[in-house]
């Protein structure tokens, strides 16, 4: 295992040091069995995925996605004790990434301005605030903590795809499975759609909340997630990088992959309800089009695929629409019901709350003792949680990521012009829907941004192998 890698030793040097780790493993296997026969083979697993980590190091970034789509919806210390499945693997994969990465080549930083925009963000969202809540004596739970801690684990997040991918051919097959995850979370959602036996309650049972409560009342979907506005918001930003991909060319299995996964999505952003979503998609597509003209008959495609799926649908979309602006929603029909809802959220819980304290550190870490437990505003959930110096923290990040996505789409080429497109896009749309939704915290779309940011940055830290 430890030969695989150039550590500039005597072959005799290598072979002691193989003896030693072989004995040092078989000494805690045995020693885990004594406890409990469970932990022996749990580390056994361990071993056995940490030895393929190191002889192929790509399978730690497989293992992420993965994760990120199937557990980052559980509930914190459901499974493992004050921590969701994701973030576990992402600290496990985060450790054994920086061995791989030291033994490959100190890292160095890609980009200067989004080093500085990383460190503007970390430290306006979460460190200060810390410490001003600390100065305070305020005494923190756990769960509270983990809330301000949460930006800290996106930079890991962007860290290791920064440095992980070597060629061009890694990232795009990457992006293909970020894709076939998607698939999966569309095809979980659909079948939960249509109320097929025993997915409502796998959800309920592993996925569980007040919405996944409620998605069969509603005829909503939560998936994987357990929230329709994290699934409709995912579902927008990978419908947004196929529609983009179709510019370049790619392999029969791939351009498949990409088919059957905007068949997928579509449908179950439709079934979905969210107009949010839906707006965002096609704002999207004026705004990636816009900037790169190439592929513009897939749009014909996903146009007659998307008609498609809304006849098949339509008993749901009509209920849904009936539910915004029929009777019964919002006193006026022109707006949408939700939207009603949250500006009496807004005037009755979060306004007068902010009126009356000194909102530049926060009030407090998260919203649980509060009457309404959802900010239903990206930019009211800074205000509250961390202040007006997170605020202006994560608007500096947007506006600092923005700038270096725009200078990387015109000086590349391939898929990292396109990933570079499709993120620019997706902060500013992400932008304007956070006014109604805390859309830079929801599990799985946020994650897949901040892969798209590290692909787009490892391009430019790796050595391109073959032309894009």
């Amino acid at each position: 295992m430890l030969a695989r890698f150039d550590f500039r030793q005597s072959p005799n040097l290598t072979m002691i040091l193989n003896v030693v780790a072989v004995l040092v493993i078989g000494a805690l296997m045995g020693g885990l069995t004594l406890i409990h026969p469970l932990l022996s083979f749990v580390a056994i697993i361990g071993v056995i995925l940490t030895y393929v980590s190191l002889v192929y190091p790509l399978f730690l970034a497989y293992v992420l996605i993965f994760a990120t789509i199937t557990t980052s919806g559980m509930l914190r210390g459901s499974i493992i004790p004050m921590l969701k499945p994701n973030e576990a693997v992402l600290a496990l994969t985060g450790a054994v990434s920086f061995v791989v990465i030291m033994l490959r080549r100190p890292p160095q930083i890609a980009n200067t301005r989004v080093f500085i925009g990383m460190l503007i963000l970390v430290f306006g969202t979460t460190f200060i605030p810390i410490l001003a809540y600390y100065a305070r004596g305020w005494r923190f739970t756990m769960s509270e903590l983990f809330n301000l801690l949460a930006p800290a684990q996106y930079l890991l997040l962007f860290w290791i795809f920064s440095y992980l991918p070597e060629t061009d051919t890694e990232r795009r097959q990457l992006v293909q499975f970020m894709l076939l995850c998607a698939t999966l979370l569309g095809f979980v959602g659909l079948l939960q759609v249509a109320k097929i036996g025993g997915v409502q309650g796998f959800l309920e049972r592993w996925y569980p909340g007040d919405q996944t409560d409620q998605a069969a009342t509603l005829n909503r979907v939560t998936t994987l997630f357990g929230a329709w506005n994290a699934t409709g918001t995912f579902l927008m930003i990978v419908m947004l990088l196929i529609i983009a991909l179709q510019a370049i060319k790619h392999p029969l299995w791939m351009r498949l992959n990409m088919y059957i996964a905007l068949g997928v999505c579509g449908a179950c952003l439709l079934a979905s309800g969210s107009f949010a979503g839906i707006g965002g998609l096609a704002a999207g597509i004026v705004m990636v089009k816009f900037l790169d003209r190439r592929g513009m008959r897939a749009l014909l495609n996903l146009g007659i695929a998307m008609l498609i799926a809304a006849l098949l649908l339509s008993p749901i979309i009509i209920q849904r629409l009936q539910y915004q602006f029929g009777d019964g929603g919002a006193t006026n029909s022109a707006v949408p019901q939700t939207f009603a809802y949250r500006l009496t959220i807004w005037q009755n819980i979060y306004i007068p709350a902010l009126m009356k304290s000194n909102p530049w550190f926060g009030l407090v870490p998260t919203m649980e003792n509060l009457s309404w437990q959802w900010a239903e505003s990206q930019y009211i959930f800074l205000l509250m949680r961390s202040g007006i110096v997170s605020l202006v923290a994560h608007l500096a990040w947007v506006g600092i990521m923005c700038a270096w996505l725009w200078n990387r789409m015109r000086t590349t080429t391939g898929q990292t012009k396109i990933i570079a497109n499709v993120t620019l896009c997706c902060l500013i749309i992400l932008s304007v829907m956070g006014f109604t939704n805390e859309v830079f915290t929801l599990s799985g779309a946020i994650d897949y941004i901040w892969i798209f940011l590290g692909l787009v940055a490892n391009a430019g830290v790796n050595p391109i192998a073959e032309p894009e």
